[in-house]
This record gives structure tokens, C-alpha cells and sequence, in this order.
């Protein structure tokens, strides 16, 4: 194990002196299990191989940067762990509307003679739908979407906020946003 330890610190350092050679080297090494723990934490094929392609690329941009404090292992996971971080809190930043109900809704301004006051009209129906849909929900549950989406608290925010655990928090909005789902009926 030493010995691999060696040459990855070795192919870093010829890496950096610009050997194309030692860079394909460590990218052959390291591609499948960067793969691998980038479809283990996403789940989905296409966003595991362009998880893989950003933090090889990083790498790329970054190893002048290396100084060899750490095993390089440890530096390239460093730089995995952070990309797919970046992933998810963009995936989570952005609502997800379902495909149907964009296309619904589109429709309906498009075909309308009067645009103004359709999407106004479109938009407080959307409201009072959310309103009814809130309040049918538990009162546990109502506290968590209010912090986590309408005051955009975080997670550690929202714990703190409601007095409950990190991964209490997490439980409760899965759960909230599972029946809100369930509630919600399209147009």
C-alpha cells in the first residue's frame, strides 16, 4: 500500500512538471472508484459520469496547487466531496415543477388574449392551492416547509429554529413534502 501511496505521489509531482503520461496515469487509476462514489451518492448515471468529468477537471486545474501535505487520494476525494456538495445544494436551490403542469400552465398564457390577469389569475390560484395544501398539512410539518422554504432557513437553521435535530428536520420535510405531494391535485 506504501508503494501505491509512493507512485501516486511520484505521478502527482511528474504531473506537475507536465507529464501528459503520469496525468493519464492517475486519471486510469482513479476514474472507476471516483465513478463509483459519485453514483453512489447521486444515484444516476449521467450525473455520476458529469460529477466524475468536474472533478477530474478540477484536479487538472488544481494540481499546481498540490503540495503533497496529504496523500494525494485524500486531495482528489477532498475535491470529489466538495463537487458533489455543489451538486446537491444546486439540485435542492432549484424547485422541481413537474413537467405537466409547466406545460398546463404555459398553455394557458399562451392561449390567453388577456396575459396579465391570467398569470394573476393563474398565480393566486397557485397560492390559494398552496395556502389550502399547507393547512391540511400537520402542524410539525407546516413549521418545517414555513422555515425550510418560505423564510429559506437551512437545514441547521431550521433545527434550531423548531428545536428539533439536523436529521429530525430532514425526516420532517421528507415526510411534509410527501404529503403535500399527495395533497396536491393539478389544475
Amino acid at each position: 500500500m506504501d508503494e501505491l501511496l509512493h507512485n501516486d505521489m511520484q505521478l502527482a509531482a511528474d504531473a506537475q512538471n507536465g507529464s501528459e503520461n503520469a496525468l493519464c496515469q492517475l486519471y486510469e487509476r482513479y476514474l472507476p472508484p471516483l465513478y463509483r462514489y459519485c453514483y453512489a451518492q447521486c444515484g444516476h448515471r449521467q450525473t455520476a459520469e458529469d460529477l466524475t468529468s468536474e472533478i477530474f477537471l478540477k484536479m487538472v486545474r488544481r494540481l499546481p496547487s498540490f503540495r503533497g501535505q496529504a496523500s494525494f487520494k485524500n486531495w482528489l476525494y477532498a475535491i470529489a466531496k466538495r463537487t458533489v456538495a455543489d451538486y446537491w445544494r444546486k439540485y435542492y436551490r432549484h424547485p422541481l415543477i413537474p413537467l405537466e403542469n409547466f406545460h398546463q400552465d404555459a398553455r394557458a398564457v399562451v392561449l390567453s388574449t388577456d396575459t396579465d390577469r391570467e398569470i394573476e389569475s393563474l398565480a393566486a390560484i397557485k397560492e390559494s392551492r398552496a395556502e389550502n395544501i399547507l393547512k391540511s398539512l400537520p402542524e410539525n410539518y407546516r413549521r418545517v416547509l414555513d422555515c425550510r422554504f418560505l423564510k429559506n432557513m437551512t437545514i441547521a437553521e431550521t433545527a434550531e429554529a423548531l428545536n428539533e435535530s439536523e436529521s429530525n428536520v430532514k425526516v420532517l420535510q421528507h415526510r411534509a413534502l410527501k404529503k403535500a405531494n399527495e395533497l396536491f391535485s393539478p389544475l
